[in-house]
């Protein structure tokens, strides 16, 4: 598998002032997705009687739709696109404000570096958040049916 060469798509120079933010984030969001756990859970405890899985399961009774369960467990995902928006603007401004060298950018023979410099590194890590979110989703999902008992499902 190739490396990512980082250098390539981000401003020559520029040291990223949202990297903090950026990285805080995505872990915030990452930690707000720990509550769907507890809300399956929360919703197989629903499917006792005073919640005490030895009993056995309440007669007709069905879990909540996982979709249901999911919530607002992934708000904060907007949070990190929103500062990888704040990214792509702070980029343009190191190279037009900071540095002076937008007029250097647009003469280069590759049209397109100043555009792939500014667009690249959040570009890149918006899409594996999105690709992230699927995978803690589907592995959430399979949670799901696991903890699920048996006829209890509600498809």
């Amino acid at each position: 598998m190739k490396r990512i060469d980082w250098k390539r798509y981000s401003p020559v120079g520029y040291t990223s002032p949202n990297i903090v933010s950026s990285a805080g984030a995505l872990i915030f969001a990452l930690i707000k997705t720990l509550e769907l756990p507890f809300n399956i859970i929360g919703a197989r405890n629903d499917l006792y009687p005073d919640g005490r899985l030895v009993l056995g399961v309440i007669p007709g009774a069905k879990m909540a739709p996982y979709l249901s369960l999911v919530g607002d467990s992934f708000r904060l995902f907007p949070l990190f696109w929103i500062v990888m928006a704040l990214e792509v603007l702070s980029a343009y401004r190191y190279h037009k404000k900071d540095t002076m060298s937008i007029y250097l950018m647009r003469r280069l023979p590759d049209r397109w570096d100043l555009h792939r410099r500014c667009w690249g590194r959040p570009l890149i890590l918006t899409i594996g958040s999105f690709l992230l979110m699927g995978a803690i989703l589907l592995f959430y999902f399979v949670i799901y049916l696991l903890l699920t008992p048996a006829g209890c499902l509600p498809y």
